[in-house]
């Protein structure tokens, strides 16, 4: 097997190009790299959710898949905000400055840039929790347990969550990236989400009450169908 030339352009542009054949065959190959390439991206939330477990983790997910798609993104998080969880990535006592070496590892050919705050606007922001001011469009996300919640609508969802099951907070992570990939493109064949909260439990759409069991501390993985 022959390595390109330029690794990281070539394997950042199959990535990419993999994401748009999940989802829109119709684009040009070279007219939707030059969209995602150029789109200007934000990465926010409230003091209160980024300060939590599930806020954190919402946080190194987005920020994880972000990467891989984006190359210019403001993480807009004070340096104050202390990281709290433990993963292998987290390599400093602020969470901005570790989620920055995340994706610096991941794409050391991106513009990423640790902010207290801005006044720009945004092609999409991703925030956790809510916005504290109107940045651009925006995919709100929060979760509780094995919940995600993901809205399209400017929607607050300041509320706080202490469970300490990660699972919730991976799949709203996944599910608001997914959103900003389709605001970003302009797909005209996948609708915005609006509102939704989604069980990674029973892998349902849930109003409330919904089932939100404790995480066991084993978990029985038997006819997984992925």
């Amino acid at each position: 097997m022959l390595l390109p030339n330029n690794f990281i352009e070539d394997l950042y542009s199959r990535t990419a190009l993999f994401a748009k054949y999940t989802i829109d065959r119709d684009l040009d190959d070279k007219e939707y790299l030059k969209i995602i390439e150029t789109k200007k991206i934000a990465i926010t939330g409230t003091d209160e959710v980024l300060k939590s477990f599930n806020g954190q983790y919402m946080a190194l997910m987005t920020l994880n898949l972000l990467s891989r798609l984006c190359l210019n993104i403001d993480i807009i998080i004070p340096s104050t905000i202390k990281a709290s969880i433990s993963f292998p990535h987290i390599i400093d006592n602020s969470l901005a400055i570790s989620l920055k070496g995340l994706s610096k590892k991941i794409n050391p050919s991106m513009e990423i840039e640790c902010l207290p705050s801005s006044n720009q606007r945004y092609d999409c922001v991703i925030a956790i929790g809510g916005c504290a001011k109107d940045l651009g469009r925006t995919v709100i996300i929060n979760s509780d347990g094995w919940i995600a919640h993901i809205n399209t609508e400017n929607i607050s969802m300041k509320w706080t969550s202490d469970n300490l099951n990660p699972v919730g907070a991976f799949t709203a992570s996944c599910l608001g990236v997914a959103e900003l990939f389709k605001i970003i493109t302009k797909s005209k064949k996948h609708s915005r989400i609006g509102s939704l909260i989604f069980s990674s439990f029973d892998y349902g759409s849930k109003l409330h009450p919904y089932l939100n069991p404790k995480l066991p501390g084993k978990l029985i993985l038997n006819d997984i169908t992925l």
